[in-house]
């Protein structure tokens, strides 16, 4: 026996009132002793005014029912699969993946084995697109960090760009070349432990070689890059595609929509449909909009006066995606939504309105919402933040390096007190470590 649509107090307990449209009326409830009401009491065959136990919050959730020893007993179902979802399977999903710096999670909505499958492949892509903006932001997430990346610079340079700031050769140069009978080796590493296994292999070939002292004597380099990195950004494909109608999904599920009644959406995540979203420019969608915040948002909105269950769906403030989850939403009037600064992981309090016509979605969905110089405008919105984090993070880099480098190589032991000479050399030192920096800072304000 199935009931489409109730709800369930944060407590886990059941609470049931009269049904109209398929949606229930929304009346919070009390605490203390709640009552079935009489049309469910009648449809499962329970004694009217049956009891059950109440809190004072409810939240709505679409779950299937069936009835054990005269009771009803809820029972959610995987989104992707069917499969009835436990608190032993519950995979208690991100809404936007934590790879990219979501933070929210919703329950009952996919199970774990979906989960697992869906998160290595669509939301592995997803993060693996936008990559280059997660190491440009410098996004905080709950686990790991985003990937480094190799990109060509514009003086055809490859240099690998890295989450904690900075950037390095993209790999290890090793020249030999003969001169007067001798053969010299010039060896560039990225770090102490690559240059000690490339000096491996050269006491292997040249045994007498001292590498101790080579070692010792090698410097540690920063330069700056002369010229700029180019990155190219393109997001779409098939699992990409899903993994952002996921997301839409797991909103809606988080207010109470059941999966099945979004046609669109389970159809196409499920593989049986077509791709059911599409990138809108055409206005910002986004109300009250923070400034210079590399925004994730998304957000629903469901009409049963029109049948149109939308969602919207933003990455970074820059990517921007609209999708038709249901044409046959008959449940109350809603809009939701969820956005987070990834740069930090704090929600942030925006208006979302997604006052389109299926119309709209069609364009969208073929493109004719799309603008480059829109999508370009987006990113100068955005771009200034990122610069000016990317400064901060350098600039006091540069000094710790340069206050550590010019204490161990004044000339006094730890815990010693500076005698003149100590400090000449310190401040000497100081300077040495810090001009790169400084004379990079003066040709780039130029």
């Amino acid at each position: 026996m199935e009931l489409p649509y109730s709800s369930v107090c944060k407590g886990g307990h059941l609470l049931f009132s009269p049904v109209e449209n398929g949606v229930e009326n929304r009346t919070a409830c009390q605490k203390g002793q709640g009552y079935f009401s009489d049309d469910v009491a009648a449809t499962f065959g329970l004694p009217e005014n049956g009891r059950f136990m109440a809190c004072k919050i409810v939240v709505y959730l679409p779950l299937k029912f069936h009835l054990t020893a005269g009771w009803v007993e809820q029972m959610a179902l995987c989104a992707l699969c069917n499969v009835e979802i436990t608190e032993e399977n519950d995979s208690r999903e991100h809404i936007i993946p934590n790879s990219i710096g979501g933070r929210k999670k919703v329950k009952g909505f996919i199970c774990n084995p979906c989960n697992n499958t869906t998160g290595g492949q669509w939301d592995t892509e997803l993060a693996k697109q936008l990559n280059p903006l997660s190491l440009i932001f410098h996004i905080q997430r709950e686990r790991g960090e985003p990937p480094s990346q190799t990109f060509e610079a514009t003086n055809g340079e490859k240099l690998t760009l890295h989450h904690r700031g900075g950037m390095s050769p993209s790999k290890p140069e090793f020249k030999e070349e003969v001169r007067d009978d001798k053969t010299a080796i010039s060896i560039i590493a990225r770090d102490t432990e690559e240059a000690k296994r490339m000096l491996k292999g050269v006491k292997k070939k040249y045994p007498l070689t001292d590498t101790d002292k080579i070692l010792s004597d090698a410097k540690v380099e920063s330069r700056y890059l002369d010229g700029m990195l180019k990155m190219s950004l393109e997001f779409g494909g098939p699992e990409a595609g899903r993994s952002a109608v996921k997301t839409v999904l797991a909103l809606a599920s988080q207010f109470g929509i059941a999966s099945d009644t979004c046609e669109h959406a389970i159809a196409y995540l499920r593989h049986d449909g077509e791709p059911c979203f599409g990138y809108y420019y055409e206005r910002d969608l986004v109300v009250n909009r923070p400034l210079s915040v590399p925004l994730h948002c998304v957000a629903i909105s469901g009409d049963p006066e029109t049948g149109l269950l939308l969602g919207y769906l933003e990455y970074y403030g820059v990517q921007k995606i609209v999708s038709c989850l249901s044409e046959k939403y008959s449940g109350a009037k809603i809009t939701a939504s969820y956005s987070v600064d990834p740069t930090t992981g704090v929600e942030q309090e925006v208006d979302v309105d997604i006052s389109l016509s299926m119309g709209d979605i069609a364009a969208a969905y073929n493109y004719e919402k799309y603008d480059s110089n829109l999508v370009i405008n987006c990113f100068h919105q955005v771009m200034p933040r990122a610069m000016e984090a990317s400064f901060n993070r350098e600039r006091d880099r540069v000094i710790s390096d340069a206050v550590d480098f010019a204490f161990k190589n004044c000339g006094a032991e730890e815990g010693q007190i500076l005698s003149e000479e100590h400090v000449r050399v310190l401040s000497g030192k100081f300077v040495e470590k810090i001009t790169p920096y400084i004379l990079s800072q003066i040709k780039r304000n130029k």
